[in-house]
């Protein structure tokens, strides 16, 4: 920055009110200096995008490992961790449908399996009906987990329906018969992260009809049956959406459809510790849409990528 230096008169030439208005004259140029430079530095921010590619990717053990770091480090709880990413899901659906499907969708089907990524379904579940939609929940089959338990009960609580894939028989439920009625949107948190494949009978019933299904798919961080880091590489169904959470699975990396990213629970400090890129959430929101948004780093970034603001580095296109 230059600052221009002005001689004025001696002060016995000024009258009081002459250099009582040319100081406020001074402050308001300075204000006014400063206030369009921040302008200026916030329009370029609002104008930096970014391509999907320009995000951290995680593999499947840096996930794992992370979980594990926020619960038996920094004090955070599975059902906290849940919670916020169902809570994601949830306000990811709201946008989809408002920019994607003009409000248009309301019947949606949650299949949950048993495990934390089933959990985050029935937990948007909740909050979808709050939102005014109508969820219905379909479960693997039962189990003895109390968080899970507990978590239905909130779900029936509220009047959603829940029904069990595994009959307590050992039989199934006609999968064909399931999916016949008219959902708008299924939500596949069927399996998370930790999957590791082949899926085995009865489930790959389920993903058999997610390929045939004309409703659209919105898949929990990774599409039930990709492997975690490379991808669909057995040629199982495509979502039209995926929320990833916390961030993205490397076997994303070439996804097609629209993509979020939520489970807004990353504290910076471990930002900063693993040097990663994640997207910068607007106000209250859950849940980023990558395409066009913007992204920090932590201040390792490299320098040839980034726009250093206030310590916080915005991410260039590239």
């Amino acid at each position: 920055f230059f600052f221009l230096m002005i001689r004025r008169p001696p002060r016995s030439t000024q009258s009081r009110s002459s250099a009582a208005s040319d100081v406020y004259k001074r402050q308001v140029s300075t204000q006014s200096t400063w206030g369009n430079i921040f302008k200026q530095i916030k329009f370029s921010a609002k104008l930096m995008e970014t391509s999907k590619a320009s995000i951290s990717y995680l593999k499947q053990k840096e996930a794992q490992d992370f979980d594990k770091e926020l619960m038996e480090t920094h004090g955070f709880t599975i059902e906290t961790l849940m919670e916020l990413a169902g809570l994601s899901v949830a306000q990811a659906v709201h946008h989809a449908n408002q920019n994607y499907h003009e409000s248009q969708l309301k019947n949606i089907l949650v299949v949950a399996g048993p495990g934390n990524n089933g959990g985050d379904g029935l937990v948007a579940a909740r909050h979808l009906k709050m939102f005014q939609y109508y969820p219905s929940i379909l479960i693997t089959k039962k189990t003895d987990k109390e968080l899970f338990n507990k978590l239905i009960r909130t779900c029936e609580i509220n009047d959603i329906p829940v029904k069990y894939f595994i009959q307590d028989d050992g039989s199934h439920l006609d999968v064909n018969q399931i999916f016949s009625d008219p959902y708008d949107l299924i939500i596949d948190s069927l399996f998370g992260f930790s999957f590791k494949g082949p899926v085995k009978e009865p489930y790959s019933k389920i993903l058999e009809i997610f390929m045939k299904h004309q409703s659209q798919i919105l898949s929990v961080d990774i599409p039930s049956g990709w492997d975690v880091e490379k991808g669909n590489s057995d040629n199982i169904f495509e979502p039209q959406y995926c929320i990833s959470l916390t961030l993205p699975k490397e076997g994303l990396r070439n996804f097609k459809g629209v993509h979020y990213v939520g489970g807004r629970f990353i504290p910076e400090k471990l930002v900063r510790k693993y040097n990663w890129v994640v997207p910068e959430y607007e106000g209250s929101q859950q849940y980023v849409h990558l395409k066009g948004c913007l992204l920090y780093t932590s201040d390792a970034a490299d320098d040839l990528l980034c726009v250093d603001l206030g310590g916080r580095r915005i991410i260039k296109k590239k």
